[in-house]
C-alpha cells in the first residue's frame, strides 16, 4: 500500500515530463525545418 501511493503522485509527472520533451522536441524539429538548417 504505502508504495501504491507513493508511486501514485508520480507518474502524472513523469507523463507531463515526456509530453513537455516531446513538444519541446518537436518545436526544434519545426523550428529548424522552417529555417530551412
Amino acid at each position: 500500500m504505502g508504495t501504491d501511493v507513493a508511486k501514485l503522485p508520480l507518474a502524472p509527472v513523469e507523463l507531463l515530463c515526456a509530453g513537455a520533451h516531446l513538444v519541446a522536441s518537436t518545436a526544434v524539429l519545426t523550428w529548424k525545418g522552417e529555417r530551412g538548417i
